[in-house]
């Protein structure tokens, strides 16, 4: 049996802000796409002349996270899994969005990178919805993440 989905119209309004606000700040001449849909396992693609220049995940989290107090931000191994496939696939990087209290930071993860992250056991463990809300996870240190105006060098290169 397919797991239910528990993403909800007000989590896709959020993600669909965060795709807003990358679009305005990489400019016209790249686009950011509509959700990729379940079957991609990451959110979006960044696209330049109809060409897939980067893919994204976006996280919005229901709590604000500071970044200046948080070591890590984590987020399921098999989503990293995928976005570092789906880059290496394309030649195109991969990147993790987090919203952080008011902020949009951002992460590019490579397999270089990944090497490095700790991978535990965990997920949501006050109001897990189901057993698959606990699973491997990647733990990112913050310090690798950074402001939005430093994504365009970053998809160009």
């Amino acid at each position: 049996m397919a797991r239910p989905m528990y993403e909800n119209g007000n989590d896709r309004e959020n993600e669909q802000k965060i795709a807003d606000y990358i679009q305005k700040m990489i400019g016209d001449d790249f686009m950011v796409s509509e959700n990729l849909g379940i079957s991609y396992i990451l959110d979006r693609a960044i696209l330049k002349n109809e060409r897939i220049v980067g893919w994204m995940e976006i996280k919005y989290p229901k709590y604000d996270f500071n970044v200046n107090t948080l070591s890590y931000y984590f987020i399921s191994l098999n989503k990293i899994k995928k976005g570092i496939e789906w880059s290496e696939m394309t030649n195109a990087p991969f990147f993790l969005m987090a919203r952080f209290s008011k902020e949009i930071l951002f992460a590019k993860i490579t397999k270089e990178s990944f090497k490095h992250y700790p991978i535990k056991w965990g997920g949501w463990t006050r109001g897990a919805r189901d057993s698959a809300d606990l699973e491997l996870l990647a733990y990112i240190p913050t310090n690798e993440f950074y402001t939005i105006d430093q994504l365009r060098p970053m998809i160009i290169n």
